[in-house]
């Protein structure tokens, strides 16, 4: 019986299990994010998608980037204040860069615009 409850609670199977459980996390986290956002699954930088909206790192994860700390601040909701702001300084609001320059987009509908879907925090 010692050998059944040790195969079965094994560390190295414990620690699949855990990894596997923080993988889903943030893939759900990842993707609940997305949907707070205009075109937040539709963003494009350098060519290739980025879906780490809020985050320096292409993938999420990690250190946020500016977009991703005001979104934050904003109790992570679109609202006028983050879509008129420019988190990353390059002169367009995060509305533009997002497809929603009028401010106008709500969650589950579609953007004014729907391609050339930049990052607003890099």
């Amino acid at each position: 019986i010692f050998f059944r409850v040790y195969f079965f609670f094994s560390p190295m199977k414990l620690l699949h299990l855990c990894y596997l459980f923080c993988l889903l996390d943030t893939i759900y986290g990842r993707k609940t994010f997305l949907q707070l956002i205009p075109n937040g699954d539709n963003v494009v930088y350098d060519g290739r998608y980025w879906p780490g909206v809020g985050h320096k790192w292409r993938g999420g994860g990690g250190p946020l980037n500016q977009f991703g700390i005001d979104f934050k601040h904003s109790g992570f909701n679109w609202d006028h204040q983050i879509c008129m702001k420019d988190s990353d300084g390059d002169g367009r609001t995060n509305g533009e860069e997002l497809g929603d320059p009028e401010c106008r987009w709500t969650v589950g509908s579609t953007p004014a615009q729907t391609t050339g879907i930049t990052p607003p925090g890099k």
